[in-house]
């Protein structure tokens, strides 16, 4: 689950059950930075919402790269 925080994009939940809860290290608090090869630094929330939904919809598969340092922690 995303979280909008200064129009960043963070991990506030893990739902059980999903890749993300089982097979990867991911953490809330973690900052998406690039959605495939796209940097999502220049873009809005909505937009990378938006490249996300389309990007799945397209391939049925997605990587993500996040920034693991969590100094600017979502809550």
């Amino acid at each position: 689950m995303w979280g909008n925080k200064e129009n960043d994009a963070y991990v506030v939940r893990i739902n059980k059950g999903t890749v993300a809860a089982e097979e990867i290290d991911l953490r809330i608090g973690y900052k998406l930075m690039q959605v495939g090869d796209y940097n999502c630094s220049h873009i809005s929330y909505s937009g990378i919402m938006n490249l996300i939904r389309l990007k799945w919809q397209k391939f049925s598969q997605i990587t993500l790269t996040f920034d693991t340092d969590n100094s600017g922690l979502y809550y």
